[in-house]
């Protein structure tokens, strides 16, 4: 029998190839069947996805460190859960700006020589391209936790990526539910995200401690240093933003 994905001969009276593990007895697709597949792949007790979830919350260090041992079968890998969630990201934008934009609201306008400075016109641009600014911001996030541990050589810069892209996902597929769960009480968005940057410092701080096998105490200093410094970077980052805007505005 001849595989449909490799083009190989494989043992005949299988499911799946030998040599590459695709199914053998394939069927044509149908409504069922695709539903089907769609409810074991996401929502299986037993399937990667919420494996990966749990372990993230309960043993985060077992998830990180497969990955960067190079054992990737067990838990999702890196890339992919962090694109799922920024295509939530996407989706929870797309529902906040349609159906509830009262909820991205944001009073903040300032008198400058030139006019008003409107920083909801602003945050409307951060809006549509907040998947990009979170690809953007992972590396310098990276960068920040190798900085706070540059005395350990326990994990290289690389690694650090692979931790904070890990604990920035997870945030982000926690984060979308709540969001979703608040839109009904009618919480603003950029309120509650704020709120949301607490239970992740204390996140890091756990996740730090379990990968370092550090006290206590030096994990929440580390995981404030980093705090400290990630906001210090967005400072910087929306400064420059901003500037930007004025020029273009300016200009035009």
């Amino acid at each position: 029998m001849t595989c449909r994905n490799c083009n190989k001969q494989t043992i005949t009276n299988t499911n799946f190839c030998s040599y590459c593990g695709e199914k053998i007895d394939f069927k044509r697709l149908t409504v069922k069947s695709f539903i089907l597949n769609f409810f074991y792949e996401f929502l299986s007790i037993d399937n990667k996805l919420i494996k990966t979830i749990k372990v993230l919350f309960t043993k985060p260090e077992n998830v990180i460190n497969s990955y960067i041992n190079g054992f990737r079968k067990k838990y999702i890998n890196v890339i992919p859960y962090l694109g799922l969630t920024l295509t939530l990201i996407g989706l929870q934008f797309f529902i906040l700006k349609k159906f509830f934009p009262e909820l991205l609201n944001i009073s903040f306008n300032k008198e400058t020589k030139d006019g008003v400075f409107d920083m909801q016109t602003i945050m409307k641009y951060i809006y549509d391209y907040q998947g990009l600014i979170t690809i953007i911001s992972i590396p310098i996030y990276a960068l920040i936790s190798r900085l706070v541990f540059i005395d350990s050589k326990k994990y290289n810069t690389a690694e650090h990526f692979v931790i904070v892209s890990y604990a920035s996902a997870q945030l982000y597929f926690v984060s979308f539910f709540i969001v979703l769960l608040s839109l009904p009480v009618g919480v603003n968005y950029n309120s509650l995200s704020t709120y949301l940057a607490i239970p992740m410092f204390f996140y890091m701080i756990i996740m730090y401690k379990r990968l370092y096998k550090i006290s206590f105490m030096s994990s929440f200093l580390r995981a404030l240093s980093y705090t400290i410094l990630s906001l210090v970077s967005i400072s910087i980052f929306s400064a420059v933003i901003m500037i930007v805007y004025l020029l273009i505005t300016k200009l035009l």
